[in-house]
């Protein structure tokens, strides 16, 4: 009989057991401490794609079918932070981080950053809606017609597709033109996919953390227009700006914020006075590293015409540059950099950049996951 006893409450303890791993087979203790080590940790560096553990890539490449990857970050001897943006499905237009141990396990958690999807520890942000209907190509050619963000009809088509063929990692491409619905209620009309990921940038464009702008600021738009900014949440302001990139989706070129300005960085209020300065705080923020370097000395063009050579990346090397604009305090445009030029990636290659195209496509292959 105790024998039977023993027995019996073994069973049960294994059942219980059994039953709380199917409840969330993948959770594993710990993954939430993980995660919340991996985005507080200062040392975090970009990588590219092709760089994250083989099971990161195919998790991305089949859970995430429906959202591109805009930057992937390590941080050393902890795991991996991975920004989508969902670019079809019933999300589209909603921005989250995954996160990923150094194996390249997913990380799970129970803990909810307030969107009541518990599970995977990611923090999603939607900053506009697709008015429907709108139709998708799969890679076969196949077009799904998708009624409402609730057609469940429709996008099982989609995600059956991919399940039945999973080393496709190509995206199903949307078809434009499409009408997207911003938070404030303003409606545009998207005629291509590049306007499409400007849409997505300007969602993503204030991402600062440990620093944040005392208003008003005024920012100088490429074509000279300026646009003040009263608060964080100056529609009529922000809209202005929305507006001329989507009506401008060839110009790369960011506003720039007109100088000086005050921020409110961990607890204390700064002045800055220039764009170096404020790289330098977004840098501090971010503890991410880029992919190359430029090879100091270089040269720099200013507005009217005068070259300064800087010959290191730090503030002596800068000074000349920052007497310029203490010179000039009402010119906010960057400085205009000299070809050719020298930059060192992250192995240590060397290559010589001769144009500003050049230059861009360097940039690009820092993360050849955006278009």
């Amino acid at each position: 009989m105790k024998h039977t006893l023993i027995i019996l409450m073994s069973l049960v303890i294994l059942g219980l057991i059994s039953c709380q791993k199917g409840e969330n087979k993948d959770y594993k203790a710990g993954d939430s401490e993980l995660i919340e080590a991996i985005i507080n940790a200062a040392d975090k560096q970009v990588v590219e794609f092709n760089s994250l553990p083989e099971d990161a890539q195919s998790t991305l490449n089949s859970k995430y079918f429906d959202s591109d990857v805009d930057i992937a970050l390590i941080a050393p001897k902890l795991g991996y932070e991975v920004e989508l943006f969902t670019i079809s499905g019933s999300k589209a237009g909603e921005q989250k981080q995954v996160y990923f141990a150094l194996d390249g396990r997913m990380l799970m958690s129970y803990y909810n950053k307030g969107d009541g999807d518990k599970g995977d520890g990611s923090d999603k942000q939607r900053c506009f809606e697709f008015i429907y209907p709108v139709t998708y190509v799969l890679p076969d050619g196949t077009e799904v017609t998708i009624d409402s963000k609730d057609d469940e009809e429709g996008w099982n088509e989609i995600k059956n597709w991919y399940i039945n063929h999973p080393d496709v990692a190509q995206k199903p491409q949307l078809q434009f033109p499409v009408d997207i619905k911003f938070k404030d209620g303003t409606i545009k009309t998207i005629s291509s996919n590049k306007q499409l990921r400007r849409v997505f940038r300007m969602c993503n464009n204030d991402k600062s953390r440990c620093f944040h702008f005392i208003y008003p600021v005024t920012y100088i738009l490429p074509d000279g227009t300026e646009v003040i900014i009263d608060s964080k949440d100056d529609v009529e302001g922000w809209t202005e700006i929305k507006d001329w990139y989507i009506n401008h989706p060839d110009v790369a070129q960011k506003p720039a914020i007109k100088f000086p300005v005050d921020i409110k960085f961990k607890g204390e209020i700064k002045t800055l006075e220039n764009e170096m300065q404020l790289r330098r705080v977004r840098k501090a923020c971010k503890g991410v590293d880029r992919c190359f370097r430029l090879v100091y000395p270089v040269t720099f063009m200013m507005l009217d015409g005068t070259l300064i050579e800087v010959i290191s990346n730090d503030d002596e090397g800068w000074a000349p540059v920052k007497a310029w604009y203490d010179a000039h305090p009402d010119v906010a445009a960057k400085p205009e950099l000299q070809f050719p030029v020298d930059i060192k990636w992250k192995d240590g290659t060397i290559q010589t950049i001769n144009s500003q195209e050049e230059m861009i496509l360097a940039k690009e292959d820092c993360n050849p996951d955006h278009d």
